[in-house]
């Protein structure tokens, strides 16, 4: 470690905020200085032109620029500051095998029925008119977005959209979330737990979503773990590329058949799905963390949480 030891959990948690909120001012730049270099239209005009199907390449290199510049570039500039080697401190690992990518793979897919019925749960949760027509609304102006997105003609359009919309932002998040700030956290609070569900708690409110509180809450639990037993951030990166670009494929074959609405795009699944998707991910972890502690003790990697 190069400055970890030097600077305080208090002073590294505060470089990290005022990373990501230089991060984010940037982010906003770069997507106005985009806007108005490939669109042609003042910034003014901005929102409503996020909104034109034409515009949908486009929206896409501009999220994608956007995720890393706001997430990508502060995780890197936070990894430096603490380690000569980033990459080494965000968790980029060579120590990886086929059990432990299979597990990681069941892992998501089973997940998705414990997030199908975590978003049904969602919806029952009751709150004030004010405040339901408010996370409405915004609900409404992301799904318009993302079915102007989701507006794929091609396979190459589709090829596109999973690199820029399903590996970028997979990569860059999980950079951030687990590889800087979980790792944190959990030297901070001394408790595995802790770290992963402040940081789960954060990763899903960051998103900006009410009614998809909950199923970002799981997901963010699941990367937790993922990182926390394999200390490989690569495993992470391949698990919600996997997640991302499930939705992606989803939403290509929607669009290709005509089927692509708003209710298509908010599916549920009843509450027993999930309770048999939690016991199902409950052992599927319990086998990658076995896996993960077999191939850590085979390459004499330390365990303990100083060195997640």
């Amino acid at each position: 470690m190069y400055q970890q030891g030097r600077i305080s959990y208090l002073g590294q948690f505060g470089i990290l905020l005022g990373l990501i909120g230089v991060g984010l001012i940037l982010a906003a730049m770069a997507s106005a200085i985009l806007v108005v270099s490939l669109l042609h239209v003042p910034v003014t005009e901005m929102e409503f032109e996020m909104l034109k199907p034409e515009n949908a390449s486009v929206i896409r290199l501009i999220q994608g620029v956007g995720a890393f510049v706001a997430l990508g570039i502060p995780a890197l500039l936070y990894g430096r500051i603490l380690n000569q080697d980033p990459l080494q401190e965000l968790g980029f690992s060579r120590i990886i095998n086929a059990k432990q990518i299979g597990t990681m793979v069941l892992i998501v897919l089973v997940a998705l029925a414990v997030s199908g019925s975590l978003a049904q749960l969602n919806e029952q949760i009751p709150i004030s008119k004010h405040w339901q027509k408010i996370f409405r609304k915004a609900e409404d102006e992301y799904t318009q977005q993302v079915l102007v997105i989701a507006n794929m003609r091609s396979f190459g359009e589709y090829i596109y959209t999973l690199v820029i919309l399903a590996f970028v932002p997979a990569m860059v998040e999980e950079m951030f979330f687990r590889g800087c700030m979980q790792k944190l956290l959990v030297r901070w609070t001394k408790r595995a737990w802790i770290g992963i569900l402040i940081t789960s708690i954060i990763f899903s409110a960051f998103h900006l979503s009410y009614y998809g509180f909950l199923p970002r809450l799981f997901l963010g639990g699941m990367l937790g773990y993922l990182f926390y037993f394999s200390k490989n951030i690569w495993l992470n990166i391949l698990a919600h590329f996997v997640n991302n670009a499930l939705a992606v494929t989803q939403m290509y074959v929607l669009s290709k058949t005509g089927k692509l609405d708003a209710d298509s795009m908010n599916e549920t699944y009843p509450y027993y799905f999930g309770a048999i998707g939690l016991i199902a991910v409950i052992a599927l972890f319990i086998y990658f963390k076995k896996e993960s502690d077999k191939l850590q003790a085979a390459h004499a990697i330390p365990t303990t949480t100083d060195n997640q």
